[in-house]
């Protein structure tokens, strides 16, 4: 009698959080991750550079619209220097177009973050201040869980201190990147 009564109960507590599930899945895909690449041209000073990135963030509204908060980090490296960089995006996914096949979206962005540039020599690194303004285009589809993205507007602001040397400097560069995202 004992096992029934604890089967019964298992098989109520079961049933129970089975008919709950629906009201608390998330279908919102708030959550996303992704990487992606491309290219980096320094004005001041140096060749064509690749680029790498990957990035986590939520949107605030609990939709794949709406303000964005994302956490990013990315290596570049080419001839002249490697370097790598990490920080936060705030940006806002407007609602362009969407039905039950797909969605455009566009993001304005802004990024600010903080790295290291490693240029060829003995003990040369140079610390960074990195702001970003920038301007996605992402294509949804899969049900709203792939996103693709290009970003053919984005310009890196950076304030650079030299410890070697002691001197600081002022740098920008124009970046082309495109990569998919996996929202969640």
């Amino acid at each position: 009698m004992k096992s029934l009564t604890l089967h019964g109960s298992l098989v109520l507590a079961a049933l129970t959080l089975a008919s709950l599930a629906p009201s608390v899945a998330r279908a919102d895909h708030a959550l996303y991750g992704g990487f992606g690449g491309g290219f980096v041209n320094d004005f001041d000073c140096c060749a064509v550079h690749g680029r790498i990135q990957g990035e986590f963030g939520i949107h605030f509204d609990h939709e794949d619209y709406g303000f964005v908060l994302a956490f990013e980090a990315w290596g570049t490296f080419g001839p002249q220097y490697d370097a790598f960089t990490g920080g936060a995006r705030l940006g806002y996914d407007i609602n362009v177009h969407a039905d039950r096949h797909f969605q455009l979206l566009l993001r304005p962005s802004g990024f600010i973050g903080i790295g290291a540039r490693d240029v060829p020599g003995p003990d040369h690194w140079f610390g960074n201040v990195t702001l970003q303004p920038a301007f996605d285009a992402r294509f949804v589809f899969a049900n709203r869980l792939i996103a693709l993205w290009v970003r053919p507007l984005a310009f890196d602001l950076m304030i650079w201190w030299d410890p070697v040397f002691g001197r600081d400097s002022f740098s920008a560069a124009y970046q082309f990147m495109g990569g998919i995202d996996f929202q969640f």
